[in-house]
């Protein structure tokens, strides 16, 4: 079956690293941005955009150049260790 929204499914494998990336932004947001915004709507609208983006971007570094590669890794020692059984 093809996957209709490929986004979709990449913002599920990007999940994790959101969940540990997240708070970190949001916390630089509040105590960087957020403060000289908050009397011009757009102003903080534009920067609420922007960290949704920062960290949907930062998410896809993380999963593509760490998790991934460690779960690969993990993996296939894992096999070595523990065979299935044929």
């Amino acid at each position: 079956m093809k996957m209709r929204f490929p986004l979709l499914s990449r913002l599920g494998e990007w999940s994790f690293a959101t969940y540990l990336l997240h708070v970190y932004v949001i916390q630089f947001f509040v105590k960087y941005v957020a403060g000289g915004t908050l009397d011009n709507p757009v102003l903080l609208a534009l920067g609420i955009a922007s960290a949704f983006l920062i960290i949907a971007v930062a998410s896809a570094i993380q999963f593509s150049w760490f998790e991934k590669r460690a779960t690969l890794c993990l993996n296939e020692k894992l096999d070595r260790w523990w065979p299935k059984a044929a």
